[in-house]
C-alpha cells in the first residue's frame, strides 16, 4: 500500500493538472476521489502527478548543473578543485 502523504501529493498534483487542462471549470473536487478510494481516476492522477514531479526535479537539476557550469567555466583546474573543496565545507 502506498504511503498516504506521498499518495496525496501525487494525486493532488495530477488532479490540479487535469483541472488546469480543463480550464479551471468546475471544482478541483470533481477531479479528486476519496482518501481511501482506489479507482482509475486516482490511478490516473497518481501517475500524472509522479510524471510532473519527476519533470520538475529534472528541470531543477538542469538549472543547478547549468549554474555550476556558469560559475566554473572560466576557472583553471586548481581554482576548480579549490571551489569544490570550499563547497563541501
Amino acid at each position: 500500500m502506498r504511503n498516504i502523504v506521498k499518495s496525496f501529493i501525487f494525486i493532488y498534483t495530477g488532479a490540479l493538472f487535469y483541472w488546469a487542462l480543463s480550464g479551471f471549470k468546475g471544482s478541483i473536487n470533481d477531479f479528486l476521489t476519496g482518501p481511501y478510494e482506489y479507482n482509475s481516476l486516482s490511478e490516473k492522477n497518481y501517475i500524472t502527478g509522479v510524471i510532473i514531479i519527476i519533470i520538475l526535479v529534472l528541470i531543477g537539476y538542469k538549472f543547478h548543473t547549468f549554474y555550476e557550469w556558469y560559475i566554473t567555466k572560466d576557472m583553471t583546474k586548481d581554482e576548480y578543485l579549490e571551489h569544490l573543496i570550499d563547497s563541501y565545507k
